[in-house]
């Protein structure tokens, strides 16, 4: 793999490849984060794939609406994830979280959303490094920080599902519950700051 990625990026200018000692996930993406140069950043795990075409959607979504942070789109997998509003107008990002919250559409996974850099340095935004389910943590924490999300109807990522993954296997499993719980009481901490009454009671429940 890193020798694929060594001649991609010395065939095109614009792949620039990051070679570390595996810390795991979260160490990748920070990473990513602190090195991009672009304007936004999408994060795509190695076992997925985006769509044909699918950052040029994107781009003509974002293009009418420079002042975004947040981008959002659809997931296509074994179960097709829909946010429910796919309306191409910005709103605030503790707005989208209620109106998916009620709707049960919510969903935390990092790759769901596209974030400006700017953004991202602004509020320090990284992922916790050693902990599973950081998308869990990671994605509210973001999103409540968010002046203007974008949520699009363009399907632009393709999970995979992995047997093997590292939130699937029953070896992980009280890893995975440890760290779920105490993400899941840091974010009722979150929550609880939130100053409007019932959208603090939809994010709570």
């Amino acid at each position: 793999s890193p020798k694929i990625c060594d001649d991609y990026a010395a065939k095109y200018d614009f792949i620039h490849v990051i070679h570390k000692q595996n810390q795991g996930l979260s160490a990748a993406r920070n990473d990513g984060i602190q090195k991009a140069k672009g304007t936004y950043v999408l994060f795509l795990d190695s076992d997925d794939t985006l769509m044909e075409e699918a950052l040029t959607q994107l781009h003509q979504r974002i293009k009418d609406h420079p002042e975004v942070e947040v981008v959002t789109g659809l997931m296509d997998s074994e179960i097709v994830v829909k946010h429910t509003n796919q309306s191409n107008q910005p709103l605030s990002g503790l707005t989208f979280m209620k109106e998916e919250y009620e709707a049960q559409t919510m969903s935390n996974a990092a790759c769901l959303y596209i974030y400006q850099k700017a953004f991202l340095t602004q509020y320090q935004l990284r992922f916790k490094v050693g902990v599973h389910h950081e998308d869990e943590d990671f994605t509210p924490r973001a999103l409540l920080k968010a002046q203007a999300l974008l949520p699009t109807d363009v399907m632009f990522y393709h999970y995979r599902v992995n047997e093997q993954s590292i939130t699937t296997t029953k070896k992980n499993f009280d890893k995975n519950f440890r760290d779920l719980c105490g993400i899941l009481k840091e974010l009722e901490c979150l929550y609880g700051e939130v100053e409007d009454e019932a959208t603090r009671k939809v994010l709570m429940q």
